[in-house]
């Protein structure tokens, strides 16, 4: 199931105007490059890139997703260590005119980050939205980042716990 997210075929043109929204093409195919005042970023688009670069998506603590149709569900997922995702899907009204909804899911250890979700959380397509998409992205970033370094803080300190007794008896 999880390949399916990677497949070429799957590509629609809602999901190129989405990229463009974003950002523009990168120099390398596959990636994005999308920037506003007080942020760059890179975007790493799964079904653009060649099989062996795939790994690298495995690996990035944030994920977004351009939902089209079926109910998105972090758990397919399963090998990725993504720490947040943020699901947007393309909502159009009777005038044809485009809006996104913008949820996100993270993990229990990441805290809450800016800039917030409004209630209910639907974007028309626009400058401001651009930029407040980006916002979340880069601090989505930042807050996985901490939950990381949180985890990793946590396993050194029951690493330690847990080796502590052995270690007084072999000295």
């Amino acid at each position: 199931m999880e390949d399916d997210l990677y497949r070429p075929d799957r590509i629609t043109p809602n999901f190129f105007n989405f990229l463009n929204f974003l950002g523009q093409i990168g120099d390398i195919v596959g990636r994005y490059d999308a920037a506003s005042e007080h942020v760059a970023i890179r975007l790493h688009v799964a079904p653009l890139i060649s099989f062996g670069a795939r790994a690298a998506i495995s690996s990035c603590p944030v994920v977004i997703v351009f939902k089209e149709g079926d109910i998105f569900a972090p758990s397919i997922k399963v090998d990725s260590t993504a720490a947040v995702y943020i699901v947007v899907e393309e909502l159009t009204d009777h005038d044809d005119v485009v809006h996104y909804q913008i949820q996100v899911a993270a993990r229990i250890n990441v805290q809450p980050f800016p800039p917030f979700l409004r209630d209910p959380p639907i974007y028309p397509r626009n400058e401001e939205t651009r930029q407040f998409l980006l916002k979340k992205i880069s601090y989505a970033c930042r807050a996985a980042s901490i939950a990381s370094r949180e985890t990793i803080r946590g396993l050194e300190v029951r690493l330690q716990a847990a080796v502590e007794p052995f270690t007084a008896a072999f000295i």
